[in-house]
């Protein structure tokens, strides 16, 4: 964008990061009829905990996917191609995959079919991934057993419509509360209540994770929260999905 991006820290006070970009003002008009998509922050009470297989060789889009959509409900597991994305469906079969399909050792098309023609292939829901625009390549995607495909760099709002269209599922969206789950960001004396009935070696690990800002440690530990407290368990993951370092720590600190 011919902007520039720095950072200012010093030790024991903190860091300021900063970017410039010469960008142009929009006019009035332009924003008139548009309607902003808004953010899922979970799934509503009573529905499954969908598992999702996302694979692909990158590892920063495998830990984009898992840190989006680890806090919104979803068991998330990976693989970084798509031999091991065979494995792994075979091992624990997923409701829906997230399937890149340029990698190496086995691409997706390939990983598709052999998925697609195993034991329980034809119920499991495929989303393809790719960053070309080509429609060949869009028609093999679907050819090989794909029910959709997204194109890279995607709308976290256009995952999860593509989601909930294939799963069914059903969101809370932000600015939205669920009587059925109460207190999903509440950080007050019940809440802390809760905390002060799990494990004193868990609390301590989250504490630890969230001080290193390690969020995807975080949200590895939410799984053995869930399986104490399911709504205390949801609270940290909503945090932790807004990096809120402050109100984690808050909710986890020790009662007087």
């Amino acid at each position: 964008m011919g902007g520039d991006i720095t950072v200012k820290s010093q030790p024991g006070q903190g860091s300021i990061f900063s970017f410039y970009a010469a960008l142009k003002k929009a006019s009035p008009a332009a924003s008139v009829g548009k309607v902003q998509p808004r953010s899922v922050t979970g799934l509503k009470p009573g529905q499954p905990r969908y598992r999702v297989l996302v694979v692909d060789d990158k590892q920063d889009n495998r830990d984009f996917l898992y840190q989006l959509l680890t806090p919104a409900g979803f068991d998330v597991c990976q693989a970084v191609n798509g031999t091991e994305a065979v494995k792994e469906f075979e091992a624990r079969p997923p409701q829906i995959i997230l399937m890149d399909l340029r990698m190496p050792v086995m691409d997706g098309y390939e990983a598709i079919r052999r998925i697609r023609a195993g034991a329980g292939g034809r119920k499991v829901k495929i989303i393809a991934v790719t960053a070309s625009i080509f429609g060949e390549i869009n028609r093999e995607a679907l050819g090989a057993g794909a029910d959709a495909l997204i194109l890279k760099p995607f709308r976290e709002a256009e995952l999860f419509e593509k989601m909930r269209t294939l799963l069914g599922a059903e969101y809370v969206y932000e600015g939205e509360s669920s009587a059925a789950d109460p207190g999903t960001e509440n950080t007050g004396p019940r809440m802390r209540e809760a905390v002060a009935d799990l494990p004193l070696e868990l609390v301590s690990q989250l504490r630890e994770a969230a001080i290193n800002g390690d969020f995807h440690l975080l949200l590895e530990l939410t799984v053995r929260v869930g399986a104490q407290n399911i709504h205390v368990a949801s609270a940290l993951r909503a945090l932790a999905g807004k990096f809120d370092t402050k109100r984690i720590l808050e909710l986890l600190k020790p009662e007087k």
